[in-house]
């Protein structure tokens, strides 16, 4: 059982993410283990190993040793709860974005190559089949590969926009049910003669101030400028 830590992290210049889980961390049973053995898990000897980390050169991050934990973010819904890599300094692993690695319990329940990471949290007792079962019956089928900072979840969380695309679909959960957002190219005040032929625009993210009940759709979304994201495109 690791111990409760607070944390704030910076995801980008002027951006916080507040860290702090809502209960006691819970660990995993496979224990303690380098972080870059995530892209050569291995759950069960009858199942082939998981590679948690598909898109990164190992040789370029930091084998630090710590534990998989299941992370609750404070006052969001119980279906956004996620995996997280807690080094032994006490500390969330932080990719070379800066932001913390983790791997979505939606994308563990959705994806039939992650059965394995799901039978584990099950037979340790860290969530329910009751949980299991609502995360299948809530989240569609395109959650096996939707990027995590398309879905959003609370106020004021930070989310990527592209400016030359005519659409940018988000994910709005809430406790029970969730929404997919098709936001057109207009709301963002670009005509659309400079989304076509200005090719090279950085994308930047916009900031959620408030977001709508997921049992009506008679509510409304405000959007402001939150900052310039200049490290690539989304």
């Amino acid at each position: 059982m690791l111990s409760t830590l607070c944390s704030w992290s910076r995801a980008a210049s002027g951006l916080r993410r507040f860290t702090t889980s809502a209960v006691n961390l819970t660990d995993l049973s496979i224990g303690k283990i380098p972080f870059t053995a995530i892209a050569d898990l291995r759950i069960h000897n009858d199942h082939p190993p998981i590679n948690l980390l598909p898109r990164f050169a190992l040789d370029r991050l930091p084998s630090t040793e710590g534990h998989i934990y299941h992370h609750i973010p404070a006052e969001r819904p119980s279906l956004v709860s996620e995996l997280r890599f807690r080094t032994e300094d006490g500390e969330d692993y932080h990719m070379p974005n800066k932001i913390p690695w983790s791997l979505p319990i939606w994308r563990i329940v959705k994806n039939p190559e992650l059965a394995p990471i799901k039978d584990l949290l099950i037979k340790d007792s860290i969530v329910t089949p009751e949980y299991i079962e609502r995360c299948e019956r809530v989240f569609p089928a395109e959650f096996a590969t939707v990027p995590p900072n398309r879905v959003i979840y609370g106020l004021r969380q930070p989310f990527p926009v592209h400016t030359c695309r005519n659409k940018t679909t988000l994910w709005v959960v809430g406790e029970e049910r969730v929404l997919d957002l098709n936001i057109g190219s207009a709301w963002l005040g670009y005509p659309r003669p400079r989304q076509t032929n200005h090719l090279g625009a950085h994308p930047f993210a916009k900031q959620c101030l408030q977001v709508p009940r997921c049992t009506s759709f008679c509510q409304v979304l405000r959007w402001r400028n939150w900052t310039t994201m200049k490290t690539g495109i989304f």
